[in-house]
């Protein structure tokens, strides 16, 4: 189909007259590239909303993702803990520094990282727990960091679909060592299409994080701009290693941190409308025998980056594909799979992970997950024909 009724919007985000007045102002500024004052507001004004001292932007997320690895000093063979299900990022970043990955199953309801499965994969090798607040609900975090303080681990937090999300009223990434943000196209909020963030409340840590960022510059501890020798020019940065890491530029732009500052302001409502739908969508087919609306836990405030249904294939004697297909082909509504286990994958299988290894998260990939298209701008009739729609197929369905 070349054309859907309901596509799944790449823009996840508010984008309005402001956010274009925004990126023109700071176009007629002197600084376009990193570090310059839209930046430095931005960090700060993203700083104080979720309450937490240090926050560094950054060119993407999953650059995000790589530099927390980086600032914990991850080594070939430490073993990291992290999500069966999510985008692939999560678990990339500790790859690169040749860490050994053990994923942990899913708890079936929010298809987030089950803490009841942490300890039976911990060992003296384990070193850090990255996970990730899937679809824009928190994990639960009080038995996670229970763990975590118990066996003396770090937490990294990916709260790339979860900006504005909260569990117990602490917001997402601000409960572990580091969390780290998305502001690509298809998220909560953007910064013209790509960038991210990274936050954390240790001094040291953040030290780490704004050098990796930044070639591993540093001052000179016994130099001053105006102390030079003969021919020297005034100059006062080293660069160094950080940790067992060479930095690099990984700044976000000036003109992208005023997009962020604006859409900040706005982070809110943007994530009420996602609610808002949600809530449309999950009153008309929680009563449809067969169908399994997002759980929303009580200690959490989801934010419905994704709004993902279960099918419930082995009750129904027909697999997912009986609701998707028609989904898809016959009323046009552009529906994803999000996510695979990333285990799957060929560079994770390239390390020995093979099917099986998590076998809650494959039942809900291959039977029963589907991604119904949601974002800030979608409308009630919009709800109205998916509900329709689902309701029509299933009706077919249990006829067979």
């Amino acid at each position: 189909m070349d054309k859907f009724k309901i596509p799944y919007s790449m823009r996840g985000c508010l984008i309005e007259a402001d956010d274009l007045a925004a990126v023109q102002n700071a176009m007629k500024a002197e600084c376009l590239s990193g570090q310059g004052p839209y930046t430095l507001e931005f960090q700060r004004k993203f700083a104080d909303y979720n309450d937490v001292p240090y926050a560094h932007t950054c060119s993407n997320g999953t650059i995000a993702l790589e530099i927390a690895a980086w600032a914990l000093d991850l080594k070939e063979g430490d073993e990291v803990l992290t999500s069966a299900i999510s985008f692939v990022a999560t678990a990339l970043a500790p790859l690169k520094c040749g860490a050994v990955l053990k994923f942990i199953d899913i708890d079936p309801a929010t298809m987030n990282m089950d803490p009841k499965k942490l300890e039976e994969n911990i060992t003296e090798k384990t070193k850090a727990i990255f996970l990730v607040h899937l679809a824009g609900q928190m994990c639960d975090m009080d038995p996670i960091m229970a763990v975590a303080r118990k066996y003396n681990l770090k937490v990294v937090e990916d709260a790339a679909h979860a900006p504005g999300a909260a569990y117990k009223g602490k917001k997402a990434g601000t409960i572990g060592d580091i969390g780290t943000f998305s502001f690509h196209t298809w998220k909560n909020m953007t910064t013209l299409g790509e960038g991210g963030m990274i936050v954390c409340r240790d001094p040291q840590l953040s030290d780490r994080i704004s050098r990796l960022k930044q070639f591993g510059s540093i001052h000179f501890p016994d130099k001053k701009v105006w102390e030079c020798t003969d021919g020297e020019l005034p100059f006062y940065l080293d660069f160094q290693k950080v940790g067992g890491y060479y930095g690099s530029n990984y700044r976000m732009s000036d003109v992208q941190a005023a997009m962020g500052i604006s859409q900040l302001k706005k982070l809110d409502k943007a994530n009420s409308k996602r609610r808002e739908f949600a809530g449309m969508l999950t009153g008309g087919l929680k009563d449809i025998e067969g169908i399994t609306v997002p759980y929303e836990h009580p200690d959490c405030y989801h934010v419905y980056h994704l709004y993902n249904i279960q099918f419930e294939s082995e009750k129904l004697g027909v697999g997912k594909e009986a609701l998707l297909r028609p989904l898809i082909e016959i009323y046009g509504i552009q529906c994803w799979i999000q996510y695979v286990p990333s285990y799957l994958f060929t560079i994770f299988k390239e390390k020995g992970h093979k099917p099986g290894e998590c076998p809650v998260a494959e039942e809900v990939f291959r039977k029963k997950l589907i991604s119904i298209p949601i974002g800030p701008t979608m409308t009630i009739g919009q709800a109205d024909y998916i509900i329709k729609a689902i309701n029509e197929i299933m009706g077919k369905i249990k006829k067979l």
